[in-house]
This record gives structure tokens, sequence and C-alpha cells, in this order.
């Protein structure tokens, strides 16, 4: 339900920096970032098609090295 309801892509340029980082981490899936208003952290679903979802408030509350730090913590799941 996570998957399919309540949530919104991300802005272009965060996508494009979620797929270097998964270069850079030698990560071969396609990992899709959302924006998820249902939920207050941020967390990582799916395994065949893993899907990174974000709280709003942590896209507009977060210092950029802050983000990135959120995002490799959860790409770091997805290599696991």
């Amino acid at each position: 339900q996570l998957r399919r309801s309540g949530i919104a892509p991300v802005q272009e340029e965060l996508q494009q920096f979620v797929d270097v980082l998964c270069d850079d981490l030698k990560i071969a899936k396609q990992v899709t970032a959302y924006i998820s208003h249902q939920l207050d952290i941020p967390a990582t679903i799916g395994f065949l098609k893993p899907v990174i979802l974000l709280p709003a408030a942590t896209v507009t509350h977060l210092t950029p090295a802050q983000l990135e730090a959120v995002l490799l913590h959860e790409l770091a799941h997805i290599k696991r």
C-alpha cells in the first residue's frame, strides 16, 4: 500500500542524484525515489524493484549534505 498511495515522484535533479549514488555504490538495480505523505521517516521498500520513500519534510528541511547521508543510508539497505 505504501508503494501505491500517497506518493509523488521526486524532482528530476534528486532522482539523478540517487542514480549517481547508485553508480558510486555499484548498485545495478534501478532505484526510484518518491515523496511519501504517509511516512514520518525515510524508508526503503521492495527487493526486485527497490523504492526509497522520503517524507516531504525530509526533502525540504535538510541540507544537501544531510539529504545525501539519508540517501546513502537507504541505499546501503538496498545494497545488502
